[in-house]
């Protein structure tokens, strides 16, 4: 029973941990990709590095009210050659989706 309970408890620490939201901030980012989904309700912005693993190796947005200013300020960003601090969240490990909150241009 001892061993059940252990067993149980595991798995329920390892669920948690695997459902939690990491927040990151990424500085000296360079802008790759750049532009809105085709759902238009979406912004998708390149990064590199990538040393989160974000999936499709970029943060998106989502936020109505910032889409067209998280655009403007990467596209800024990438036409100048400056690179950006992003922050994010990220749901899980490597390969998950990071989801953008903030973005400056460096």
């Amino acid at each position: 029973m001892k061993y059940l309970k252990q067993l149980l408890i595991t798995n329920v620490l390892i669920i948690i941990m695997n459902n939690c939201a990491f927040a990151v901030t990424q500085s000296g980012i360079t802008v790759g990709m750049t532009g809105v989904e085709s759902n238009g309700i979406q912004v998708f912005i390149g990064i590199s590095p990538n040393p989160n693993g974000c999936i499709n190796n970029g943060v998106y947005f989502k936020d109505p009210g910032a889409l067209d200013k998280a655009l403007s300020v990467a596209l800024s960003a990438k036409m100048a050659g400056k690179t950006v601090r992003i922050d994010y969240l990220q749901s899980g490990g490597s390969g998950t989706q990071c989801m953008g909150y903030s973005i400056y241009a460096q």
